[in-house]
């Protein structure tokens, strides 16, 4: 009796039946498992030498009674149609795109958004180039992402640099409210919104329409801060989010966001363009995590949940890059809302990192090299580097940063602290390595 009831049995049932078979010889060449948009599963396979129909016939019966209700076909590549048929060449670039199971199994997931399931991206132009590019992500909202993106451009700007921010959150937009230009004035009449729904048809946009510059001198001193709000929150800006094309589907240029990174780069030419990402694991999440950002900046607390959204977000750094011959995307990790007493900091930062090093080993590093002078990635050897991935910054709870009526009356704060200043330095440190 077949006692599978949800796809995730019968997933592991059918990927358990392949892994018996193609472990015997003169059988199965290679596997592929398609999951498709219903929930059902469709398993492809390539013959390692002419079977007799009736073992081909056993193989293919068994494989569908073992996807229960969910068990939608199987088939045999020779079987299917002939040789350069469209069908063959189909399957052919499906098993080229597939996630790696095993030596011969790959598994094609079709979904209806995939910025969290497409390949990541490059960053558009090199890490030492002079426009830095820097996400800050958090999986829960209120965990002060946006004050920390908002202290680092703060000290950058009084620095001299010049500093972009993007407020990607689009479903709940904060950066560009907190941001806010000089008083008395009017911000930006467009924002992202309007600019990733516009570029397609004006292919170069006038971006000074796009930003408006944060002129206050109580928070930049005299340095240069542009702002990229969300966009108009008005009766038209539910509907234009609707339309907005979300998925990045190729490392292109084609997307309208990086060719708003382009036309940023190439007209304001910034020290610094910083990615106030959307919380949570939705599209527009996604879409700050896709590989654009040279660094990403990521924020969790204590509380298991905090920890499962971030081991969905490492391992996509780190194992299944590395899955891949590719190296991790560069990220830090930053202990937010960390407790201000002192006694309950020590405790809450020794329990922090002792998860953080555990989760990290596991899902982001790769073994030492044989070869001492290789570093392709970040390797177990950089476990007690200090300034390894890993190695969580704490950015301690303030009320006073909790509470206040603007910017200007917490900037020299932001700009001074010690939490936000480590923070800083260890972002840009990363740069100077890399250049």
């Amino acid at each position: 009796m077949n006692t599978i009831t949800h796809i995730d049995q019968a997933r592991a049932a059918v990927l358990d039946l392949l892994m018996q078979h193609t472990r015997k010889k003169k059988t199965i060449r290679q596997a592929l498992l398609i999951e498709d948009l219903f929930a059902r599963l469709r398993v492809v396979l390539w013959e390692d030498e002419n079977i007799p129909d009736d073992i081909k016939e056993a193989i293919r019966r068994d494989l569908v009674e073992a996807g229960g209700p969910f068990g939608a076909g199987c088939a045999w590549y020779n079987d299917i149609s002939q040789p350069g048929s469209i069908d063959r060449l189909a399957l052919d670039e499906a098993w080229n795109k597939a996630r790696k199971f095993a030596p011969k199994i790959r598994i094609s997931l079709r979904y209806r958004r995939g910025n969290w399931l497409n390949p990541m991206l490059a960053a558009p132009w090199e890490k030492d180039s002079h426009t830095r590019i820097v996400s800050f992500y958090s999986l829960k909202g209120g965990v002060g992402r946006t004050t920390a993106l908002a202290a680092f451009a703060i000290q950058r700007a009084r620095q001299g640099e010049k500093v972009a921010v993007l407020d990607l959150d689009l479903d709940a937009p904060g950066a560009g409210t907190l941001l806010n230009p000089e008083a008395g004035t009017i911000g930006a009449p467009w924002g992202i919104v309007d600019y990733l729904l516009e570029q397609s048809v004006l292919k170069t946009p006038n971006l000074r329409d796009y930003y408006y510059l944060c002129s206050r001198p109580e928070i930049t001193h005299q340095g240069t801060l542009y702002v990229f709000p969300a966009g108009a929150y008005n009766e038209h800006y539910l509907g234009k989010l609707a339309r907005v094309d979300i998925e990045l589907l190729s490392n292109s240029h084609t997307h309208p966001l990086i060719a708003l990174l382009e036309q940023i780069r190439s007209e304001l030419n910034p020290d610094w363009l910083l990615i106030d990402s959307r919380a949570g694991l939705s599209e527009v999440a996604g879409l700050g995590l896709s590989g654009i950002a040279h660094l990403n900046v990521l924020f969790g607390t204590f509380s298991e949940q905090s920890w499962l959204g971030l081991q969905q977000i490492i391992q996509r750094f780190g194992k299944e890059r590395i899955h891949n011959d590719q190296p991790q995307v560069d990220c830090l990790l930053v202990q937010a809302m960390t407790p201000a007493n002192p006694t309950l900091a020590r405790l809450a930062e020794q329990d922090f990192a002792k998860r953080a090093e555990d989760i990290f080993r596991k899902l982001y590093f790769v073994k030492n090299p044989q070869n001492p002078e290789e570093d392709k990635f970040w390797y177990i050897r950089d476990i007690d580097n200090t300034d390894a991935p890993h190695i969580p910054i704490a950015i301690h709870y303030s009320d006073a940063l909790a509470f206040f009526h603007s910017l200007g009356d917490i900037a020299d704060r932001l700009a001074r602290d010690d939490d936000y200043v480590k923070l800083s330095q260890r972002i840009v440190g990363r740069f100077r390595k890399a250049a």
